[in-house]
């Protein structure tokens, strides 16, 4: 018996021994039981299809200016109502899904709670959805959006988009790299700040400190969520003015009501 014939039964004994468990209400999956014990059927990537449900917009109309989640179709030529008085310099944009309901509670819980693995499983949608994207098929590069060294000091141990950029990695092959914009203006927090303010606060907030690894080629920066776009913004307007082709945003979540 081949390598490959041996793997699907490693894997069932393996879920025998070590049951999965859903990372949002955590129910138990036992194969062949899922069915008798819950409402729901298990989805390949871990999370039970009642949860994954809730968080995963499916084919909803998208905007590709500003990653929002829309409920009808826009009628701009480009951007939505949220974003298109707003001259975005990132050439497309995605996300798993708006920042409500479900999504957003399992956004703060990895945030404040620390828990590295939930935010992993929230990089692995995104990595999702950005496979199932044409138009990232190019993309020579990940960068996650840096923090400055005296937040992350404060943080609670893991830094979420570079988390996020490592699992999306695993799934796309597109490789990251943590040393591409540096953080060195210690910004504000955005929350409480209007658009304009916020635009103003992360203003020559990174440097690109290696130029010659963007120059020419398509980028993609990833964070945890996008309210405003001003960090996003800020940190395209970097790269671009390094020589970036192109640059592309995802982020799990995009959050509308602020804007």
């Amino acid at each position: 018996m081949s390598i490959n014939q041996l793997l699907p039964t490693a894997r069932h004994v393996l879920r025998l021994l070590f049951p999965r468990s859903c990372p949002s209400c955590h129910a138990e999956f036992q194969p062949g039981h899922a069915a008798a014990c819950f409402d729901n059927v298990w989805e390949d990537d871990g999370w039970c299809r009642t949860c994954r449900l809730q968080i995963d917009a499916q084919n909803s109309d998208r905007c590709q200016s500003c990653a929002a989640v829309l409920a009808q179709p826009s009628p701009y030529s480009r951007g939505c109502a949220s974003c298109f008085r707003q001259d975005l310099p990132f050439n497309l944009a995605l996300s798993v899904h708006n920042y409500q309901g479900l999504l957003q509670q399992l956004v703060i819980q990895a945030k404040n709670a620390g828990d590295e693995t939930l935010m992993s499983q929230l990089g692995r949608l995104l990595g999702q959805e950005i496979k199932k994207h044409h138009q990232t098929a190019d993309i020579d590069l990940m960068v996650p959006i840096p923090t400055h060294w005296k937040r992350q000091f404060f943080s609670k141990g893991f830094h979420g988009p570079s988390l996020i950029a490592q699992n999306i990695e695993k799934m796309t092959g597109i490789p990251q790299s943590q040393r591409i914009l540096r953080a060195v203006k210690p910004t504000l927090k955005q929350g409480t700040l209007s658009r304009t303010a916020r635009l103003q606060n992360v203003r020559n907030a990174f440097v690109c400190r290696h130029p010659n690894k963007v120059a020419g080629r398509s980028v993609m920066l990833i964070d945890d969520v996008m309210t405003s776009g001003a960090t996003l913004i800020e940190a395209t307007r970097m790269l671009k003015q390094a020589g970036a082709k192109q640059v592309v945003v995802a982020v799990i979540a995009r959050a509308t009501s602020a804007d």
